[in-house]
């Protein structure tokens, strides 16, 4: 952080395009793929891939709202800064004290998650006293990279990113390259088992998956050349994200029942077993589920403090 010469505090540009995209993925690419597709296909059948595009559609308007707000207003806050200067003050404190409040609150229900993912894969059982100390120790550390700044948070994001989407492009191309070879396509079939109704409810859910490609409007200040980089991060972070999406449901959905997937709480796991008996890659995205939810608190944290600050200043 470093001062202006109006003598108010302002954040360093250390974020470049790249950068600036891996923190919106991280933002948009949670836990929630990893589970909501098993909830989806329970309501809307094999028609869930196209509740995924009516999602990503959805979401996609309010993207482009994001994407053109943050090319000419390139200070901290996000959502904040946007209703303070559009609405007044007013406006502007209830919308940055909601937003705070929803990323405290969420980064604390996330560390709790991300607990229990921890018991499980540890095989312990849930809430003793492991759980408790992952669930504190978790923001702690995050809170400590946070602190080093954005640089620093941002090399341990391109981490966690790297690892969600190298987990998902697996599941697609293994799951994809077995479906093809068996030549079985026969679990898309009926295509719409809960009706137009079930594929529009299935759209609801999925929509939460979807959350979060606006993040990377709180950090605005902290994106070298803001103007023309966090719109660019905005949509580069959307297509990627519903190129995955879109290709995960494919996959689950012709490797296994619909049935099966809305009933099982690691669909993606459920799913590639199905394909394959690879150990390694069934826990490599097994893992990756758990550092997933790891992001969100990341993700939550660096979102609160930047509206925090943008209303304290």
């Amino acid at each position: 952080m470093s001062g202006t010469v109006t003598g108010m505090p302002e954040l360093k540009r250390s974020l470049g395009l790249w950068g600036a995209t891996g923190v919106s993925i991280g933002a948009i690419i949670g836990a929630g793929i990893f589970v909501l597709i098993g909830v989806a296909s329970g309501i809307a059948g094999p028609a869930v891939i196209i509740s995924f595009l009516i999602a990503g559609l959805t979401a996609f308007v309010t993207a482009l709202s994001s994407a053109e707000l943050s090319s000419f207003i390139t200070e901290a806050g996000g959502s904040y800064i946007y209703a303070q200067k559009a609405f007044g003050n007013f406006w502007g404190f209830l919308v940055g004290w909601t937003k705070s409040f929803d990323y405290i609150v969420g980064a604390s229900a996330v560390s709790l998650g991300f607990a229990a993912y921890f018991s499980y894969f540890l095989g312990l059982p849930p809430g003793g006293s492991i759980a408790l100390i992952a669930a504190i120790a978790l923001p702690l550390l995050l809170m400590l990279i946070n602190l080093k700044g954005v640089g620093e948070a941002a090399g341990a994001n391109s981490l966690l990113v790297g690892l969600k989407v190298t987990a998902l492009a697996f599941f697609i191309a293994v799951g994809g390259f077995v479906l093809l070879s068996r030549g079985d396509f026969s679990n898309y079939q009926p295509f719409f088992p809960k009706g137009i109704a079930g594929m529009l409810s299935g759209a609801s859910v999925i929509f939460f998956a979807f959350v979060g490609f606006n993040t990377v409007t709180v950090l605005s200040e902290e994106v070298r050349n803001p103007e023309k980089n966090v719109p660019r991060a905005i949509m580069l972070a959307f297509a990627i994200s519903t190129l995955l999406y879109i290709g995960v449901s494919v996959v689950a959905v012709g490797l296994v029942s619909w049935n099966v997937l809305g009933t099982s709480a690691a669909p993606l796991e459920v799913a590639l077993r199905a394909a394959t008996g690879n150990v390694f890659l069934l826990k490599f995205v097994s893992v990756s589920a758990l550092f997933a939810t790891a992001y969100v608190v990341m993700s939550s944290m660096m979102g609160g403090a930047r509206a925090l600050f943008a209303m304290a200043r």
